[in-house]
């Protein structure tokens, strides 16, 4: 098995599980009154992606001193993401609105394209520069 037909079959399984993972997600949605399936669909796709497809093989090396300088402000970026998400949820609870699902979906999968552009690049600054560049 060649390198590029491992990581085809990983990133399909990675997609398989996303995407089952929705399903209950998707149905609680339709069934719910309250704002707390769209947090949780939001919370879900958002990290489930971001994490699992878009940034997956370019995570820096655990047990490497850039791992944490690269995590940190992922991770709050994340956080800020996802609280956004939840207030805009509520407040729409709070004034009785439902937003039309193609709408809410729509800006789910802009805040992922933006959010794992963001973290490649969050990534890519804090990459250690090569012994040979000078830059050390």
């Amino acid at each position: 098995m060649t390198e590029s037909t491992a990581l085809d079959n990983s990133l399909r399984l990675r997609s398989i599980l996303v995407i089952l993972g929705t399903i209950p997600l998707i149905v609680w949605r339709g069934y719910a009154r309250t704002a707390w399936p769209d947090i949780c669909t939001a919370a879900y796709l958002q990290s489930a992606v971001v994490f699992g497809i878009l940034v997956a093989g370019n995570y820096p090396p655990i047990r490497s001193r850039w791992f944490v300088k690269a995590m940190t402000p992922i991770v709050l970026l994340h956080l800020i993401v996802q609280i956004g998400f939840a207030r805009l949820a509520l407040g729409f609870a709070v004034v009785n609105i439902r937003p039309p699902t193609r709408m809410f979906y729509g800006f789910v999968g802009l805040s992922i394209m933006l959010e794992g552009y963001m973290f490649l690049r969050i990534i890519k600054a804090f990459r250690p520069k090569r012994a040979g560049s000078g830059r050390g």
